[in-house]
């Protein structure tokens, strides 16, 4: 996932909550252009429920002009805590496949393919979907 500047309107909110959320593993669906349906468990739970367990409910997305305060947990705006832990969780999840091989050796060419493999696996375990996405750069 890819993180960007997005502009604090709802239809913009919704699209980042919907795609953050299910890559969480909750399901989502749209049951309005301002509202997202979400049956959440585990790690995407813990944004309402720091046990984790089953969260289901209508999140409702409104511009952040609206005098009223709303229910912090199920309406969306601009700012509001929902999205700062979202963001959190998003990171805590991804993290973890974005590392750096930093030499401290006079070497300044990448690591071959095998030993970047042997390095990540190391790290991680043996996976068989290991794959290089792109080539090594300079930092």
């Amino acid at each position: 996932m890819k993180f960007q500047k997005i502009p604090p309107r709802p239809e913009y909110l919704i699209d980042f909550f919907e795609e953050g959320l299910s890559s969480l593993g909750a399901v989502c669906e749209r049951s309005w252009h301002d509202r997202l349906e979400v049956l959440a468990e585990g790690e995407a739970a813990r944004l309402w429920r720091n046990d984790g367990d089953l969260f289901s409910g209508e999140l409702c997305f409104r511009d952040g002009g609206s005098p009223e305060a709303g229910n912090p947990e199920t309406e969306v705006f601009p700012g509001c805590p929902l999205t700062f832990r979202l963001v959190e969780a998003l990171w805590a999840h991804h993290a973890a496949h974005s590392r750096v091989c930093l030499s401290t050796g006079g070497v300044m060419k990448p690591p071959a393919h095998d030993v970047a493999q042997k390095l990540w696996q190391a790290q991680f375990g043996p996976c068989a979907d290991w794959r290089l996405t792109t080539p090594f750069r300079p930092a």
